[in-house]
């Protein structure tokens, strides 16, 4: 069995492709503490995990990797793909996975732009399609850009919000306890009307909730930078926005309904919703696993 395998800087994710379908597969492994431990002993747990739920031996993995990665660090990968004993390995740009997911590569010709804002950073790929074949045309991204930043937005207004004392920004307790419930309120955000953020601070409980309006508020100046990629990225395809065929979302912090509001006045147009956006890349991959020779 091939696996895809998506290694995410927040998650890793694992799927697998039969009769033409692919599927994510559940796992049960702490990403956080795989990460500590590097990219051999990530995708050693990852492919006993996958054994375990197939029940069955992994051959073979598909590797979807950021497409800035350097010639060394796709070496690099491999060699820990080797030690982590894979099998037959393949590396595979993610927008590629992302589009993948899509079905963008069935289309007789056509160009799609995947629009990527994940954990860490943002990035915007515009692909030329062609019998059934995908190319890089352009892309650009932002490696400061993610649902991160918008985590620090929230950070920012809670403090500003509850008039919580600027020396606790120094505390890591504290700037611990933000940092999670602000991660927190944004996937909530993600799929509803409002979240609540609270921290103990000394015996003190600071509050704040927020809707829609004032989490789209606060992360305004993200918003606005997320717009200079999309440009630079069709300005070096030479493309207009309505000369896209195809918009695919790719990334957890796709999921906020202000950035799909944002992606859609870009465009004119709603982008492509087939599946998670969390999971197109490592469903992608594991279709490119499961395409035939």
């Amino acid at each position: 069995m091939i696996i895809g395998i998506d290694l995410g800087t927040t998650n890793s994710r694992i799927a697998t492709s039969a009769g033409g379908a692919a599927r994510l597969l559940p796992l049960a492994v702490d990403h956080a503490t795989l990460v500590r431990h590097g990219d051999a002993s990530r995708l050693r747990a990852l492919k006993l995990q996958a054994q375990e739920v197939l029940g069955r031996p992994v051959t073979g993995a598909v590797l979807a990797v950021p497409l800035h990665f350097t010639p060394g660090q796709r070496a690099a990968l491999r060699v820990a793909g080797e030690q982590a004993q894979l099998g037959t390995i393949q590396l595979l740009d993610q927008p590629l996975a992302a589009a993948l997911a899509c079905g963008v590569h069935e289309r007789a010709a056509g160009t799609c732009l995947v629009f990527d804002l994940g954990g860490g950073r943002f990035d915007v790929t515009v692909l030329d399609v062609a019998a059934g074949r995908m190319q890089v045309r352009a892309s650009a991204g932002a490696g400061d850009l993610g649902g991160a930043a918008f985590d620090d937005c929230l950070v920012q207004h809670f403090f500003h919000a509850t008039r919580l004392p600027q020396r606790y920004r120094t505390d890591a307790a504290v700037m611990a306890q933000l940092a999670a419930q602000a991660e927190g309120a944004r996937w909530a955000l993600s799929d509803g009307a409002q979240a609540t953020m609270r921290v103990q601070v000394k015996g003190t409980c600071y509050t704040v909730t927020l809707d829609q309006a004032q989490f789209q508020e606060a992360c305004a100046p993200l918003l606005a930078r997320l717009r200079e990629p999309v440009e630079r990225a069709l300005r070096d395809a030479r493309l207009l926005s309505d000369q896209l065929d195809t918009i695919v979302l790719a990334g957890g912090a796709t999921r906020m309904p202000m950035v799909r509001r944002m992606v859609a006045r870009m465009f004119g147009r709603l982008p492509v919703c087939t599946h998670d956006p969390e999971h197109v890349v490592a469903l992608g991959a594991a279709v490119h696993a499961g395409a035939p020779a």
